[in-house]
């Protein structure tokens, strides 16, 4: 169902960029949403290379006019792309480049992200005690804003903190 609606969605964005003869040059903002919304339909149908082409279409919107949140949030979601390929390195670039601008922008919210998911590359990568910084260091700044999600970080710890027990008993 999500891919159905997301496939009209894409369709009607196309119908009007016919009709109301929208151009890139003219409609930042649009084409951010536009790029982005295409980048994440391809991703849901399996189409990454397709998904990453449009999020940096989008991002190149964003750096040109200065749009740093949105360039941000376009950020992860080509990191993600290729955190789900398996490429941790492009996913931890991308997610660092992110961060990177949150700080810039004193954006708690999107600090608190860039953390978290930089904390499940290297949970994923076995690095664990960076895993759980990285993870401490998004509970922070989630707490800094009363944010529910901190809670759901409680979880990954716990179970990141198991594997890291597992890993260092002497016992094994």
């Amino acid at each position: 169902q999500n891919i159905d609606s997301a496939k009209n969605c894409l369709s009607i964005q196309k119908l009007i960029l016919k009709k109301a003869k929208f151009n890139e040059a003219t409609n930042n903002e649009f084409f951010i949403d536009i790029y982005n919304n295409s980048g994440i339909y391809f991703n849901r149908i399996g189409k990454q290379d397709s998904a990453v082409i449009f999020h940096q279409k989008a991002y190149n919107i964003c750096t040109r006019i200065g749009k740093k949140r949105a360039g941000a949030i376009t950020l992860n979601n080509i990191a993600n792309i290729y955190y789900l390929q398996g490429n941790y390195k492009a996913a931890l670039d991308y997610h660092l480049r992110a961060l990177k601008i949150n700080k810039e922008i004193a954006d708690t919210n999107g600090i608190a992200r860039s953390y978290g998911n930089i904390g499940l590359i290297h949970s994923s990568l076995k690095e664990y005690d960076k895993c759980i910084d990285f993870y401490l260091k998004s509970k922070h700044f989630f707490e800094l804003q009363n944010n529910l999600p901190a809670i759901s970080w409680r979880s990954e710890e716990r179970r990141v903190g198991k594997e890291c027990r597992s890993r260092w008993s002497p016992y094994h």
